[in-house]
């Protein structure tokens, strides 16, 4: 549990450093490359799971994002306002915990929901 934090706190300290590694029109760049009709494009690299996904990309709740079991299949809730890296980051974070849940009937933000998120963020970022 303590290395998911230690990840967390580090890519934090990362990402917040990054206007200062990058210029900002090569991070502006970045951060919206992906529209929503490539986050489709890009589920469909990610690793297959047990029963049919839904989308839903225009969320307007609370979190950037959430994924729910509903008896015969899953629905990936992503933020209208998550753009770009945001938003990629938000469906593969979101698609790991389905792998999860399909092994386990359960998906906390453990070492099994880190493999699988290592697993699909490579599967669409590390091409």
């Amino acid at each position: 549990m303590f290395r998911v934090y230690a990840c967390a706190i580090l890519a934090l300290l990362l990402f917040g450093m990054a206007p200062f590694l990058l210029p900002v029109p090569e991070l502006e760049e970045m951060l919206c490359a992906y529209e929503q009709t490539d986050i489709m494009e890009a589920a469909a690299l990610l690793p297959p799971v047990g029963y049919p996904v839904e989308f839903d990309l225009k969320y307007n709740g609370p979190k950037w994002g959430e994924s729910q079991w509903l008896g015969d299949r899953y629905i990936i809730r992503i933020h209208e306002d998550s753009v770009g890296m945001a938003a990629l980051d938000t469906l593969i974070h979101e698609w790991a915990h389905l792998l999860v849940w399909d092994a386990t009937q359960e998906s906390p933000h453990d070492d099994l929901w880190a493999v699988a998120y290592g697993r699909c963020y490579r599967a669409v970022v590390d091409l």
